[in-house]
């Protein structure tokens, strides 16, 4: 009589392989669903990226003069309108009443103009701009 291929013991093994395997993938598909979440919000401005505060950006010249310290203390990082508005927060500048990101936009534009800083990649729609030092 001939030999099975096969016996229990193989299967056994190939079994606990599979189960290996499903549990690595199961691990991969966790891990790329939340690097698309990363994205997604990042994409939507709402992750602040870990930026460096740097000195103290509270100065004596008013709103615009705080944005630029802010843009500056960025330490090369790619960086949002958001997230200069959460460092300005955090560092505890007084911000206006109303309109505070186009305001900030607005300073972050002159500074593109003025060759400080360059657009790295362009906004659309609810995605802004990302900005980095030149």
């Amino acid at each position: 009589m001939a030999k099975p291929p096969v016996n229990e013991g193989d299967l056994d093994i190939i079994e606990k392989q599979l189960g290996l395997k499903r549990r690595e993938l199961e691990d991969d598909a966790r891990a790329i669903a939340r690097v698309r979440r990363m994205l997604e919000e990042a994409r939507n401005g709402a992750v602040q990226a870990h930026l460096p505060l740097g000195q103290d950006i509270r100065p004596s010249g008013g709103f615009n003069q705080a944005v630029r310290i802010a843009a500056r203390n960025t330490g090369g990082q790619e960086f949002t309108v958001p997230n200069i508005e959460a460092m300005l927060k955090k560092q505890g500048v007084k911000l206006p009443a109303n309109k505070v990101r186009p305001r900030i936009s607005t300073v972050l534009k002159g500074m593109c103009e003025d060759k400080i800083l360059v657009v790295v990649r362009p906004g659309q729609g609810k995605t802004p701009h990302v900005y980095r030092i030149a």
